[in-house]
């Protein structure tokens, strides 16, 4: 591969380390070489764009995104609803293993109305579900209820992480498109400042 230097290369999400490239343009890769600085070693389709030494490897920006995900968390938090059904004289309900904590609770009464009342006395806990063993966290309801009706219990969850470059914002993280420039100014700022000052005189006028 011609221009190929030795030294880090990326192809696709990969990062792969060179350790000669001979005059034909063919590159060396020792046997530690695949799946370099944590990348995932796998096969590329022929033709993949190959890039050497590259400033901001694709791996990294993906890491520096979800590091401004998780830095908005718990100022900004993914409000999310679980439906259950009333059980009387049970009155703990099991929460979904993402809850962080219970913002709001609900129970529609069997009117046909479809109106919801909202349940005053309510006490999340952690450290125990109704199921013997799991560590999970619940809600213990004091209000009365009627048997057999919906209720809902609306909850704060943190935002989900990419794993992959195809990942879809919204989708995986749970917040609104909106959030995205958000995240990758952050993100960008995050990179460019590490790697810029790896470079600068800090003691010269720049």
């Amino acid at each position: 591969q011609m221009g190929i230097s030795p030294g880090v290369i990326e192809i696709d999400s990969e990062l792969i380390y060179c350790s000669a490239v001979g005059n034909d343009g063919t590159g060396t890769v020792p046997a530690w070489g695949r799946g370099y600085d944590g990348t995932t070693a796998a096969a590329h389709s022929a033709g993949a764009r190959v890039t050497s030494q590259p400033t901001f490897p694709r791996n990294w920006v993906l890491n520096a995104l979800n590091e401004a995900i998780g830095r908005v968390f718990p100022d900004i938090f993914v409000p999310k609803v679980t439906t259950l059904t009333t059980t009387v004289p049970q009155v703990t309900y099991d929460l979904p293993e993402d809850v962080e904590w219970v913002i709001d609770a609900r129970w529609q009464p069997p009117t046909g109305t479809g109106y919801w009342v909202a349940i005053n006395r309510w006490r999340m806990s952690r450290g125990g579900t109704t199921v013997a063993g799991d560590p999970g966290a619940s809600v213990d309801v004091a209000d009365s209820v009627i048997p057999g009706c919906p209720i809902e219990f609306t909850y704060a969850a943190a935002p989900g992480t990419f794993t992959d470059e195809s990942d879809d914002y919204s989708t995986v993280t749970g917040m609104p498109l909106s959030m995205r420039d958000v995240t990758v100014t952050a993100a960008a700022a995050t990179l460019t400042t590490s790697q810029e000052l790896s470079r600068l005189e800090l003691s010269s006028i720049e």
